[in-house]
């Protein structure tokens, strides 16, 4: 079934529960919505009038039957995340020094492909807590997809230093290396790598 727009719209999901009655030919003769939200009603009953049924039989006859189906109506994951992304805003407009808020508002921008919105959540978190190791990183990764690498390279020069676990230590200089690379800076690239290897010699980056 379609997700009924004014539903979407308005956030709404849940069950329906419908009552058909199936002729004897298995084919849906009536339908009507016996429970759910009213915006989600009409979708359910026209997507339960589509069944088709294998006719039942009592007594080697075909004869009509009157049964219930349900129908689950599930918000689409981009209305999921617009809704994440709301709910941050109005947690952030409460409270605006919290770089924790910030930086999960960075990362639901970027889940939602917002990645110039996600990249200003994560400059916030670590302007408000200079040394937020995952904020720090997660706006590296965030340039380097932008393609901003200047500004990549410096992202991860300062995480690297801040108090990062030795595996996420490790994907940084593994990203600075990464970085060198794609502007064919081979030998810039050695020494992050060495230290990638270093901090996790049997980390799923290498190979």
């Amino acid at each position: 079934s379609i997700y009924p727009p004014q539903a979407a719209a308005a956030r709404i999901f849940g069950t329906v529960v419908v009552e058909v009655t199936v002729d004897e030919s298995g084919n849906v003769a009536s339908v009507r919505a016996l429970s759910g939200h009213p915006l989600l009603k009409d979708a359910a009953t026209d997507a339960a009038r589509g069944w088709t049924f294998k006719p039942t039989i009592v007594d080697g006859k075909p004869i009509k039957v009157i049964g219930t189906l349900a129908f689950t109506f599930k918000l689409p994951e981009y209305l999921l995340r617009d809704r994440n992304i709301e709910q941050l805003k109005k947690q952030i407009a409460v409270s605006p020094q919290n770089p924790n808020l910030q930086y999960r508002l960075g990362l639901a921008f970027e889940a939602n492909e917002q990645l110039e919105d996600a990249l200003k959540a994560y400059s916030s978190a670590v302007t408000l807590r200079p040394n937020y190791g995952d904020a720090q990183v997660a706006l590296a990764a965030a340039y380097t997809r932008l393609n901003r690498l200047d500004e990549a390279l410096q992202a991860y020069d300062r995480a690297v230093n801040l108090g990062l676990t030795p595996q996420n230590r490790a994907a940084s200089y593994q990203a600075i290396a990464m970085i060198h690379l794609r502007r064919d800076k081979f030998q810039e690239a050695v020494e992050p790598f060495k230290r990638a290897i270093a901090l996790a010699p049997e980390g799923p980056m290498f190979f």
